[in-house]
């Protein structure tokens, strides 16, 4: 027995309004259509669905239980597509976001706060790594989208909406001779101190390799940290100083002082990226949190 659930919601009309005709009125079907169905519905399941009684249809037990299931198909289906049109609208469904760890421990918290206060439907999964595996779960398509960022001798290889510029700043130990020199720093009054530097090929550490050598000078690296809160530790050990993003320094210790650099410091840019083979609806209400918040 394969049941047609479109005959069967035809049925179920009948049972509720009570006759044919009524029923061929509220469908746009012709009595005849309508009791053709009928018929059709009881010679396959072997049971009759209604009493034909005078004054109207009676349902009969087995009709009974056919308008029950099919009022509840009919419920989970309008629900259904009430789902459908929220994950279409944007206001509903699953988003995978991926973030670099100084966005991480600065801004991330505000971000998921603000998306779900505005998003409640929306599940959020937030991956925090570093920038090369950022930029592959986002070429695999593990990511739905993902903010990274690029120094200007670098390129983001894939679609990317620019958001704000994360200037360079400068770590110093407290009791440096400038830190509390009027205005910004220039790299230039630097060229004799010692520096504190990240490992593995950072690109804050390429930075600082050719800043230098456009001041025409090179750098005394004094010790290669892991992260920038062992950045920050050294520098307030004195060991030397370092430079930074300033998103890094948001959570920042007391007893260094961050100071700004000049203009001829360049800056990271921050993007945000998304796989060119997908979209999910619920990527378009995160960009434009990301967006108001992260703009310059």
């Amino acid at each position: 027995m394969k049941l047609d659930i479109e005959k069967l919601r035809v049925v179920a009309q009948v049972g509720r309004v009570g006759s044919m005709t009524a029923a061929a009125r509220s469908l746009h079907l012709t009595p005849s259509a309508i009791s053709q169905t009928v018929q059709r519905v009881e010679a396959m399941i072997g049971l009759a669905l209604f009493e034909r009684r005078p004054h109207g249809m009676v349902l009969t037990d087995a009709g009974e239980r056919v308008v029950r299931r099919v009022s509840l198909m009919e419920a989970q289906l309008a629900q259904l597509e009430n789902e459908l049109h929220s994950v279409a609208q944007g206001r509903s469904g699953h988003l995978s976001l991926g973030v670099f760890p100084t966005l991480a421990s600065s801004l991330l918290p505000r971000i998921v706060t603000d998306f779900r206060a505005h998003h409640p439907d929306i599940t959020l999964n937030v991956r925090s790594t570093r920038l090369a595996a950022l930029r592959s779960l986002v070429v695999s398509g593990e990511l739905d989208l993902a903010v990274t960022w690029t120094y200007p001798w670098l390129t983001e290889s894939s679609p990317a909406i620019q958001l704000r510029t994360d200037p360079t700043v400068v770590l110093l130990p407290v009791g440096h001779p400038l830190e509390k020199e009027p205005g910004p720093v220039s790299l230039q009054r630097l060229d004799e101190e010692a520096w504190i530097c990240r490992s593995d090929g950072h690109e804050i550490t390429e930075l600082l390799h050719r800043a230098s050598a456009h001041c025409n000078f090179t750098p005394r690296i004094a010790m290669l940290a892991n992260d920038y809160q062992e950045t920050q530790a050294m520098v307030a050990a004195g060991l030397g100083v370092a430079l930074a993003p300033k998103l890094s320094t948001t959570t920042c210790r007391a007893d260094i002082v961050v100071r700004d650099m000049d203009d001829s410091m360049p800056s990271r840019q921050l993007h945000l990226v998304q796989p060119s083979n997908r979209s999910s609806p619920a990527v378009q209400p995160m960009i434009e949190l990301l967006c108001s918040l992260l703009s310059d």
